[in-house]
């Protein structure tokens, strides 16, 4: 019976340090600045959650579980309405100085059957207490595939 309690003992002390392990490697890759994270059944949903968005006012979690659960049936309802579905997402600081940030995005999905690629850069420009955003790079790739004679 001791040989066998002091066996489960090193079984669980085995499995709280890979446990810990994965915690450690997890935590790292959310740290990353260039941050990649895929997606395959395309669920948009926690590619958005990887979005930070800062907030004007601390919110109580009634009001953020609210305005979440509304976000969530607006994205299925316009997963629903267009039928593009995002698969890949990422999302790269280039520059930033005091009031310039160069961010560089990257998106994959399909929209009904065919894949596409986006790849866009967005210049943030804050001037005093407004903010404006231009794309200044964009790249759409489709593949085609199956369907070479379909027209863009």
């Amino acid at each position: 019976v001791c040989d066998m309690a002091s066996e489960m003992f090193h079984q669980y002390e085995d499995e709280i340090r890979s446990l810990e392990d994965e915690i450690s490697v997890l935590t790292q890759q959310c740290n990353s600045q260039h941050e990649f994270v895929h997606y395959p059944d395309g669920d948009l949903q926690r590619a958005l959650e990887k979005l930070t968005i800062p907030f004007e006012k601390p919110k109580h979690d009634a009001d953020l579980n609210t305005e979440l659960g509304q976000l969530e049936y607006e994205l299925g309802y316009m997963k629903a309405l267009t039928g593009i579905e995002f698969t890949e997402y990422s999302k790269k600081e280039l520059k930033k100085d005091e009031n310039n940030s160069l961010l560089k995005y990257r998106l994959s999905g399909k929209c009904g059957f065919l894949p596409f690629h986006l790849e866009f850069e967005l210049l943030e420009v804050r001037e005093k207490e407004k903010l404006s955003s231009v794309v200044t790079e964009l790249s759409i790739i489709m593949e085609l595939g199956e369907y070479p004679n379909f027209s863009t």
